[in-house]
């Protein structure tokens, strides 16, 4: 990109080709010296623009007193807000998913509008589906269906299926076939089937037993055919906008588990536990939150007497309640998950390898040794302030003004290329960004420390103090100090404050 040949774009990611997320990281890099700050701001964005798009159409498209379509989006809306949602919502590189939702919904949305404009608004969303994740490409179908349901005229139609072709064709130019099995898989139907039923109950069937998986696939894949059969047999034949979006959405949901199915299933895996993987959470997720409205208004339009608006909504609370409850492990988890790559993002900002978290950001530690120094060398990243560029500098010719403030250091850990060091400072709570310099005997600055806003992981033992008073910094070898004194840094650019008397170092 810096040295402008844009034929990266045209790379493969995976099976994948992410033109669109890729055009939002470079402009991250360009705009915010590769932070991630601004894939962040867009994958929250997309999210949010979908959940308000869906609940936007059903409002409109549904005939139901006020309060009753309120209760009904208010509980949708709980289940889309699921708190893992953070975990794709807060990892940027997962901006693909949150992209394609929104081009999945609001293109579903332009396809079952008669008027002109909107067509070309159709396509544009099925680019950017197809270009910023595969199973894009399986939005096209699904758009000339909705758009021939909803009485779309011939010749829009035609123009829809000319850019499908034309999306899907330029798609494959230069594809290379990606090395995990596809059509073999087909020979393990049963596998395949219990994938995609595992897949359709996240993060329902997340629970240990694959057994929560398969009945909970199945429930959701029988609740969303009850309501396509009923609204079919209706002798008007017509379907409304908002059936048209959510049942286009459940269809691609299936397709794209189906097709995941082909390339993801293991045969001797029994849990299915790819299908779960937290990654792909909010593209089921956002099955669940549209499907409960769509039960609760085909139920209130035919006047269910067993499965009544209320008893659905009575249930639904139920469900969610109780596995808020049973998830609360699996949260967990996934927040040490990030807990380790803040450890992490401290240890390398150092120069320093530590083997019990440098796997949380890349599984190969060669991958990263080679990137870090191009990192470094462009103040990219975590090398994008201006703490570590303070490292071998005299520290009071940089701080002359020094007064103390309340801290200590808590743990000296001599790890594969230095030393880990975790302390506390008062100041820390309520505060973002602080850095601490840690300086040698001879007065330079050896290491940088951080707080971690995730909290210390689970492995480590804890602390006896306040989460948010803990800081972790690294000292590497190759900075000869034998103790250090920790500083935290003031708001202005000249002063700090000691946390601790100077301490040494075990040999």
């Amino acid at each position: 990109m810096e040295a402008g040949d844009w034929t990266w774009l045209w790379r493969q990611h995976n099976e994948h080709r992410i033109i669109f997320p890729e055009l939002v990281f470079a402009a991250d890099e360009l705009w915010f010296s590769g932070n991630q700050v601004l894939p962040l701001i867009a994958s929250f964005t997309c999210y949010l623009a979908t959940v308000v798009l869906l609940g936007c159409t059903f409002w409109r498209g549904v005939k139901a007193p006020g309060q009753a379509k309120l209760r009904a989006l208010l509980l949708g809306g709980v289940i889309a807000g699921w708190p893992l949602t953070a975990f794709v919502l807060g990892t940027p590189f997962l901006l693909q998913w949150t992209l394609l939702q929104c081009a999945v919904i609001s293109g579903l949305l332009a396809a079952s509008s008669p008027r002109l404009p909107l067509l070309a608004i159709s396509i544009a969303c099925g680019f950017v589906g197809t270009f910023s994740s595969a199973n894009g490409v399986l939005l096209w179908p699904i758009l000339l269906s909705v758009a021939a349901c909803r009485g779309m005229p011939r010749g829009r139609l035609i123009a829809l299926a000319i850019s499908a072709v034309a999306a899907v064709g330029l798609f494959l130019v230069g594809y290379h076939r990606p090395s995990t099995p596809s059509l073999a898989s087909l020979r393990h139907a049963g596998a395949c089937f219990g994938f995609v039923l595992s897949y359709l109950s996240m993060p329902f069937g997340v629970l240990r037993h694959p057994t929560f998986g398969i009945t909970f696939g199945l429930l959701s894949l029988a609740v969303w055919l009850t309501c396509l059969i009923s609204t079919f047999r209706r002798r008007t034949r017509s379907v409304s906008r908002c059936e048209a979006v959510a049942f286009g959405y459940f269809f691609f949901l299936l397709l794209t588990a189906a097709l995941t199915s082909l390339a993801r299933v293991e045969v001797g895996d029994p849990g299915f536990s790819n299908a779960k993987a937290a990654r792909y959470l909010t593209l089921p997720l956002l099955g669940w939150a549209s499907c409960v409205p769509l039960v609760y208004a085909v139920s209130l339009r035919h006047q269910w007497r067993v499965f009544a608006p209320r008893l659905v909504l009575i249930a639904t609370v139920a469900v969610v309640a109780f596995m808020q409850i049973r998830l609360g492990r699996w949260l967990r988890t996934n927040d040490n998950y990030v807990s380790h790559q803040q450890w992490a993002a401290a240890s390398l900002e150092n120069g320093v390898f530590d083997p019990a978290s440098i796997g949380s950001v890349f599984p190969k530690q060669e991958f990263i040794e080679h990137y870090l120094p191009m990192l470094r060398s462009r103040h990219k990243s975590i090398f994008a302030g201006r703490e570590f560029q303070f490292l071998r500098q005299e520290f009071r010719s940089i701080f002359p003004n020094v007064s103390n403030a309340d801290g200590g250091i808590l743990r000296i850990t001599h790890v594969q290329g230095g030393v880990s060091i975790v302390g506390w400072a008062a100041n820390l709570e309520g505060r973002r960004g602080t850095a601490i310099l840690l300086v040698s005997e001879r007065g330079e600055v050896v290491g940088v420390g951080r707080q971690l806003q995730a909290g210390i992981p689970r492995e480590i033992p804890r602390p006896p103090v306040k989460q948010a008073l803990i800081w972790v910094g690294y000292i590497n070898s190759h900075y000869p100090s034998k103790s250090f004194t920790p500083f935290e840094i003031g708001t202005d650019d000249a002063s700090a404050f000691r946390l601790a008397p100077r301490t040494s170092i075990p040999q």
